[in-house]
């Protein structure tokens, strides 16, 4: 009998590219490490199968702004590829390279990766969830560092192996805010020959996605919410809302009708965004401070009032019967 991976050639990125998705059988070669959703990592000599990916663990070099108000001064960071917790039934960088396929296809380049953090961290900084000034001393940077790497970690599964900063070029702060205002579209295109390929142009999320991506995400959202410690109030708020997220994931499980010509509606954008914000908020609540905790919970119920309203249209029309 011939095994389909026998003759299969062996694993291989594009330029710039750091992960994709697989749709034909592969031997793991030195150097890369498999990911299968729900399942363990995958070795060298190990054998790949469609839907499994192919990924450069790293580490990886990212360069960009922190501060909107200072392109020049910048961060140097080293990334890798989180290693697998035991506790969690789905890994945080499975989740989120699940999550970037439904959105932009099946190959996740460094630059796109890099415009990804580069947004969310300026985000933290401009809402002072991290805090820097232009010239940091030690404990600041320190401080700020500590923030940064639950935001990676907890946002898209990545942790930071080192974190220095760095003086940018003002070509170099202008062109990344171009990828990122083009969303990597017109910014790859213009650039030299020798820049990494153009990334696909973000598909708006339906339905289908919306309740996908929550019916995944939110066990390991309500997962990292019962390892924070609060007390009174914040201790009641959260378990009504672990109790609401769990009416929710119910209905986001409920199988979806085919979406024939049904165009993805604004709600299921908000409802997406809310999502992503709410992993952010999550990733600077501390145990003592009541108000990074609250802003924290707000985005939490932001992002279920929003979902559940995003899936409820989907759920009447399931209970009068238009559904396979």
């Amino acid at each position: 009998m011939k095994w389909p991976w026998r003759s299969a050639t062996p694993p291989t990125l594009a330029a710039d590219h750091i992960a994709r998705r697989l749709d034909t059988h592969l031997i793991l070669h030195p150097g890369y490490c498999g990911l299968r959703p729900g399942q363990a990592r995958i070795a060298a000599g190990g054998q790949l199968q469609p839907g499994d990916w192919l990924l450069a663990p790293g580490p990886h070099t990212l360069q960009f702004p922190l501060l909107a108000a200072w392109p020049e001064c910048g961060v140097s960071l080293q990334i890798c590829a989180s290693t697998p917790d035991p506790r969690l039934p789905q890994q945080r960088l499975e989740l989120y390279l699940q999550e970037f396929a439904r959105q932009y296809g099946p190959h996740l380049s460094l630059s796109h990766l890099q415009s990804q953090i580069a947004q969310s961290v300026q985000n933290a900084c401009a809402r002072g969830r991290i805090r820097l000034s232009s010239c940091p001393d030690a404990h600041e940077w320190q401080s700020a560092r500590s923030e940064l790497e639950k935001l990676l970690y907890l946002r898209f599964g990545w942790l930071v192996e080192n974190c220095l900063p760095c003086a940018l070029q003002p070509g170099e702060a202008q062109a990344l805010a171009l990828l990122q205002a083009a969303d990597h579209a017109q910014a790859a295109a213009n650039a030299a020959p020798a820049a990494p390929p153009e990334a696909p142009a973000a598909l708006p999320p339906t339905a289908t996605a919306l309740a996908q991506r929550l019916f995944l995400e939110l066990p390991a959202l309500a997962h990292s919410w019962r390892a924070q410690t609060l007390f009174g109030a914040a201790h009641a708020q959260r378990q009504q809302l672990l109790r609401q997220a769990s009416l929710l994931e119910a209905l986001a499980a409920l199988p979806p009708r085919q979406e024939a010509g049904a165009a993805p509606s604004s709600a299921h954008a908000q409802a997406w965004q809310a999502l992503d914000a709410c992993w952010e908020t999550l990733a600077h609540a501390r145990h003592d401070d009541s108000a990074s905790q609250h802003s924290a919970l707000q985005a939490w119920q932001t992002m279920l009032t929003q979902s559940e309203a995003a899936l409820r249209p989907t759920e009447a029309r399931r209970a009068g019967g238009d559904w396979r």
